[in-house]
């Protein structure tokens, strides 16, 4: 049938500075963790190691701190770890105290606003800080592949504060922007912009159009870019923006308020670049049709917390989103094609509880079985089943108005308001 035969499984980070593995087929569950909690050092964003084997899963601290470890092959219980039973295998060094950066979402001036890893024969580390200052280092191999590492192969300072860094280019390039700074596009090699967006037209009092960008995803390609915003017009009214970098420097598709008036917080965009997902502070959850100048097409809810990371599986239509009410969700979003309509509310196939605040999510690119897959195409069953139980709840409540003596005092008082009524009605005929 051509679906792969391995676990769905997923990665968290928190705020506390907790990275889970989580199964999310056949049922919901976490398997492992990582990390230690500490104040001031929650993790910011999380990714994948070098390599396509995803042998490795790495995190960016609030403190600038970056640090990969090795999945285990086996499923270890959470019971059964200790503290000490996965060390950080690569230990990077904290960026250094210098100026100030402006977080997205809170956090250290230093905490890392994007990190990745990329390349097969010599594989590099990318992490950006919120400052501005991207650094490169080389994955080390054999023996040094433990415990701290030296100095950065290279450093790149963009100039602006960042609130996103991002892989561009197939990881050659960093994606960077935040509040203040456009989007714009640096080369690693030559540690120089390639691409830099235009700010759009002043407003109608000839005001500039304030610059304040939350997110920002590439697309496999390399040449669309999907930005959200969450200033616009003097109102905190949330935008997308979709930008082709080959082709000019203004944004080719744009969306004011697709989620109602309130920030956008997180975006992705897919494969073929035709869908753009959009996340909001308030836990609003939308598909944006690229095709459609970016119309909302399809809806998904059950969030109740602003929604700080959206991931997409490289090569199932699923979608996974964490956020501040604690709970990963996985949505199908490839159900239905496009006969789905804006008004069409789609719940989750699968969620889990996490106990802290989420603030990153990854989909690994293995998936379940044929079965588990399959299971997952039908519609949403985890939200459903929380209307269900919060639906018994409320039929066994009173009705509004309704005695709480039960049938016999329910009759009496009918039995007296007809009384009455007669009563009105002879009074009536005296008169």
């Amino acid at each position: 049938s051509g679906w792969p035969t391995m676990p769905l499984t997923a990665l968290t980070a928190d705020d506390t500075g907790l990275l889970k593995e989580v199964s999310l087929a056949p049922e919901s569950s976490v398997v492992r963790r990582w990390g230690q909690q500490a104040c001031g050092r929650g993790i910011s964003r999380a990714c994948w190691g070098p390599g396509a084997e995803e042998t490795h899963v790495g995190v960016g601290l609030e403190d600038g701190t970056v640090r990969f470890w090795r999945r285990s092959a086996s499923t270890v219980a959470i019971a059964e770890e200790s503290e000490d039973a996965s060390p950080p295998s690569v230990d990077f060094a904290a960026g250094e105290e210098i100026g100030k950066g402006v977080a997205p979402h809170g956090g250290g001036p230093n905490g890392i606003a994007g990190l990745f890893a990329h390349g097969e024969a010599a594989p590099r580390v990318v992490a950006g800080e919120r400052t501005g200052r991207v650094r490169v280092w080389v994955w080390p191999d054999g023996s040094a592949a433990h415990g701290p590492q030296g100095e950065p192969l290279a450093t790149i300072e963009t100039g602006k504060a960042a609130a996103v860094c991002r892989s561009a280019a197939g990881g050659e390039g960093v994606a960077v922007g935040g509040k203040g700074a456009d989007p714009s596009v640096w080369s690693l090699e030559a540690g120089k912009a390639v691409w830099r967006a235009r700010n759009l037209p002043n407003d109608e009092l000839d005001l500039a159009v304030p610059i304040w960008l939350t997110d920002l995803k590439v697309a496999e390609g390399g040449r669309l870019l999907a930005t959200g915003h969450g200033f616009v017009a003097s109102r905190l009214r949330g935008e997308v923006r979709l930008y082709d970098t080959s082709a000019q420097r203004k944004p080719v598709a744009r969306v004011v308020a697709p989620l109602g008036e309130e920030a956008i917080s997180a975006v992705a965009v897919s494969a073929d670049g035709r869908h753009v997902f959009a996340g909001s502070v308030s836990g609003h959850l939308a598909r944006l049709d690229a095709r459609m100048s970016l119309k909302p097409v399809e809806r998904y809810r059950a969030n109740a917390g602003s929604i700080r990371e959206i991931a997409l599986h490289p090569t199932l239509p699923l979608l996974a989103c964490a956020g501040l009410d604690r709970k990963m969700r996985l949505y199908n979003w490839g159900y239905g094609g496009g006969r789905w309509s804006a008004e069409r509310r789609t719940g989750p196939v699968a969620s889990v509880y996490l106990k802290q605040r989420l603030t990153a999510c990854l989909l690994s690119s293995e998936a379940g079985t044929a079965a588990e897959v399959r299971a997952l195409r039908l519609r949403g069953a985890g939200d459903d089943e929380e209307e269900a139980d919060v639906g018994e709840m409320l039929s066994e409540l009173p009705e509004a108005g309704a005695p709480e003596g039960g049938e016999e005092e329910e009759q009496e008082q009918e039995e007296e308001a007809e009384a009455v009524a007669a009563g009105r009605g002879s009074w009536r005929r005296r008169g």
